[in-house]
């Protein structure tokens, strides 16, 4: 992600730091247990402390970092805890708002004509970066192929709470695919999910969502007792 520190108001600038670090704190470039400095943070953008101390104050709300006094700021460890429950709250919210966009599509309205070409080019690119062996770009894919189905619900809160539950479960995300490579059998379930979403299908959507969810839950313990590093 670029970043160019000039012209930018102080909130702009607490907002891309916030962003950067939670990017690398998912992706693990930042690892479970590793300390960051206000200091350090600051000079490697060349911005204030200010809106560096906003950035990690935001990411400790979310858990993803703990401020430990009079030493600095630590990357949070993955917990067991918090990524069940994520996964439970995700299934519940994104369950509820997929059959309301399955019982709403209409393929003669322009709005979904659109999500539609989306989707599928969402889709497709998925298919290119797994060609490219790029896990990182194909966990950003997926991201954004459920937040496109989401936007058709129209709640903008629903959307803001789940993307916080993805932080935690991505970080699992990003070990399962060191393991499994189950890619391709996620791009089949998009396809799959896109077809009855298009059938005004909510029954089979749903089941199928809760399927495409629960694929990599199997893979859970195996991964936590290889990573237990980054459990707390």
């Amino acid at each position: 992600m670029a970043f160019n520190p000039h012209r930018k108001t102080r909130q702009n600038l607490s907002d891309e730091i916030y962003a950067m670090l939670k990017e690398r704190i998912v992706t693990l470039q930042l690892e479970p247990g590793e300390m960051i400095y206000e200091n350090t943070v600051a000079a490697s953008y060349g911005v204030s402390r200010t809106p560096v101390r906003e950035a990690i104050n935001r990411l400790q709300q979310e858990d993803l970092i703990n401020i430990l006094p009079q030493r600095g700021a630590c990357i949070a460890h993955l917990s067991k805890k918090k990524i069940r429950e994520a996964q439970h709250i995700r299934e519940a919210l994104e369950c509820s708002a997929f059959k309301i966009v399955a019982q709403n599509w209409n393929s003669s309205d322009p709005v979904y004509r659109k999500a539609e070409r989306d989707l599928l080019s969402i889709i497709d690119d998925q298919k290119e970066v797994v060609r490219k062996g790029d896990s990182i770009g194909f966990i950003d894919l997926d991201a954004a192929f459920h937040t496109r189905v989401l936007e058709l619900a129209d709640n903008q809160t629903l959307l803001q709470v789940i993307q916080v539950m993805r932080a935690h479960l991505n970080r699992m995300r990003y070990l399962e695919l060191k393991e499994g490579r189950h890619e391709a059998e996620s791009i089949k379930h998009h396809e799959q999910l896109l077809k009855t979403i298009m059938q005004n299908d909510p029954e089979n959507t749903e089941k199928l969502l809760i399927y495409h969810l629960r694929y990599i839950v199997n893979d859970w313990e195996f991964i936590m007792k290889k990573y237990a590093k980054y459990f707390g």
